[in-house]
């Protein structure tokens, strides 16, 4: 299902200031997690929902918020790097959360939660589990209303699908039923332990989507080492802050493949390599074509995006959390393999099979 919308502009000068700073110092204490150690009580019970909201930091404050201790460390104030690559942007005028928010309403992004837990507000052994899902019912969007206009809906609950107003979002107002998406991993549960309606548990692996253009698929991402702090409602839903870190060859593979798709489509959409100049003056594909466009042909390959040196230099892991052998085990080699993220994220109830 394709959302139509403009892309965001993109402000050459929020990339050529951007600079990250790791906030742990990835020492080599010798202080174990015991984290690693805890299991979930099977004898808790299950209570799903589904995320209705999977927010970005998009100021200081809020990737400060959403930031987590990912890898471990005592002295750490916690860790969102790329979150505050994500903040800089925003603060440019760059819109990467309306894609998301369009994605969740119209079903194309389905994050799935269970809490596994023998009481709410006070347990061990706490597990919790997101999952990707699919086939919601009643179904995310119902029947078109007319045409959108200039890629906008007038309407509230409305968004554009196919260039149609289409009201979404169905799947979101609580007790509808999902599977799970059959790629989704099995084993991604982060223990803990809940005390006053408040849980706090990982480290574990949780897969999300994002979407960095609403005309793109979204871009799967695997956190490492994820852990999550949230509050606990009587019916099971959650809200709170999600964090983990991003390998390098999820970097390589998903997060600068988004971005060259992102630029890609901008320059179909706004340039003509029959004009001089291709891209009209302040356009997004303009702008796309200026920082990546490194032969000056008005087309922008994967190649061009991979070895453009403000990519590189953005995109850098600020963590190190595997050892020589790939095994996760933070802070043993200082040698820097992951790229931080921490989100925010609230749910509804739901019902699927864990």
């Amino acid at each position: 299902m394709r959302l139509v919308k403009k892309l965001p502009t993109f402000v050459l000068a929020a990339l050529l200031g951007v600079a990250l700073v790791a906030c742990g110092d990835g020492g080599d204490d010798d202080d174990d997690d015991d984290d690693d150690d805890d299991v979930v009580d099977p004898n808790g019970e299950h209570y799903n929902s589904v995320f209705t909201t999977l927010a970005l930091p998009t100021t200081p404050t809020l990737q400060n918020e959403y930031a987590m201790n990912i890898d471990g460390d005592p002295q750490d104030r916690g860790d969102n790097a790329l979150g505050g690559v994500l903040a800089t942007l925003a603060l440019q005028d760059v819109d990467l959360q309306t894609p998301i928010d369009e994605n969740i309403a119209s079903g194309d992004i389905i994050l799935l939660a269970d809490v596994q837990a023998t009481s709410l507000t006070q347990a061990a052994g706490v597990g919790l589990q997101i999952l990707r899902g699919e086939n919601p019912d009643p179904a995310a969007c119902g029947t078109a209303s007319g045409a959108c206009v200039e890629g906008a809906c007038a309407t509230a609950g409305e968004i554009c699908v196919d260039d149609m107003c289409t009201p979404c979002s169905l799947h979101l107002e609580g007790g509808a039923t999902f599977d799970i998406a059959p790629d989704s991993p099995a084993d991604s549960v982060m223990a803990g332990n809940i005390i006053g309606g408040a849980f706090t548990g990982g480290p574990g692996t949780v897969q999300i989507q994002l979407s960095l253009d609403a005309t793109a698929p979204p871009i799967t991402l695997n956190l490492k080492g994820a852990r999550s702090e949230v509050t606990v409602a009587a019916d099971g839903t959650v809200s709170g802050k999600l964090g983990g870190a991003i390998t390098k060859e999820d970097i390589d593979t998903q997060v600068v493949p988004g971005v060259a798709n992102l630029a890609m489509n901008a320059i179909a959409n706004d340039c003509d390599p029959e004009m001089e100049p291709c891209c009209p003056e302040g356009s997004t594909g303009g702008q796309f074509a200026m920082l990546f466009d490194a032969d000056d042909n008005c087309e922008i390959t994967l190649e061009e995006v991979q070895t453009n040196t403000i990519v590189t230099s953005v995109l850098q892991p600020d963590l190190d959390l595997f050892d020589a052998d790939g095994n996760f085990n933070p802070r043993v080699d200082d040698g820097k393999d992951s790229l931080s993220l921490g989100v925010g994220y609230t749910t509804v109830t739901a019902s699927f099979t864990p």
